[in-house]
C-alpha cells in the first residue's frame, strides 16, 4: 500500500482499515470505480435527462445486501419494482448481488432474468456479468455504464463505443497505459 494512503488513513483516524485494503486491494477497487467515474444518465420518455447518483451507479454495478436475504423474496420485490418503475429503474440486469459486506461477502450472485446465479468470488461475479453483456448484446445499465464501459475498454482490451466514452473514462484509461 501507498505510503500517502498509509499516511491519510491514519490521518483520519482510520488506521484500522490498512489491513482490509493490503489484503483486499482487488476487490476494493470494483466498489471505488463507480465513486471514482461518473455516473451516467437517464433520460425519461419526455426526453429530460437527470443524472443518476454516484450511490445509484453503485448500486447498479454491485447490489450490497444483508447476510440473511431472502432471495426468492428479493427476486419478486425486484420483479415487482422493474414493472412499476420500468422507465428509470436503477438496476437494469444483468448486475452483481453481494450478501454480507462489501469486501468479504458471503455470497455473490450474477443476477439475470431474475435467476441468481452463485459465483465463488465478486470478480468472478463481475467477470461473469460483463461477459452476459457481450455475449448477448446487452446495453450498460445507465447509472453505472462508465464503470462497464471502463472494464471493457482497461481490463478486457474489447474495442468499440468510443464515441460514447466519457472523457473521465478515457483519461483515466489513457493513464493506465503509460504506468
Amino acid at each position: 500500500m501507498d505510503d500517502f494512503v498509509k499516511e491519510k488513513l491514519a490521518e483520519w483516524g482510520l488506521s484500522s482499515l490498512k489491513d482490509i485494503f493490503e489484503h483486499q486491494a482487488d476487490l476494493a477497487v470494483f466498489h471505488i470505480l463507480p465513486y471514482l467515474l461518473p455516473p451516467g444518465f437517464h433520460q425519461s420518455a419526455q426526453g429530460k435527462r437527470t443524472k443518476f447518483s454516484k450511490v445509484e451507479a453503485a448500486r447498479a454495478f454491485i447490489d450490497i445486501q444483508p447476510v440473511g436475504t431472502n432471495i426468492p423474496q428479493y427476486l419478486r420485490l425486484l420483479g415487482m419494482d422493474l414493472e412499476a418503475n420500468q422507465e428509470k429503474a436503477i438496476r437494469k440486469q444483468p448486475y452483481v448481488l453481494a450478501l454480507g459486506d462489501m469486501l468479504s461477502p458471503t455470497q455473490v450472485f450474477l443476477m439475470a432474468e431474475r435467476l441468481a446465479i452463485e459465483h465463488d468470488s465478486t470478480i468472478a461475479a463481475i467477470d461473469a456479468c460483463f461477459k452476459a453483456f457481450y455475449v448477448l448484446n446487452i446495453e450498460y445499465p445507465p447509472a453505472c455504464k462508465n464503470v462497464w464501459r471502463f472494464l471493457q475498454h482497461a481490463c478486457y482490451g474489447v474495442e468499440g463505443g468510443e464515441r460514447e466514452i466519457n472523457p473521465t473514462v478515457r483519461s483515466l484509461i489513457t493513464a493506465m497505459k503509460k504506468e
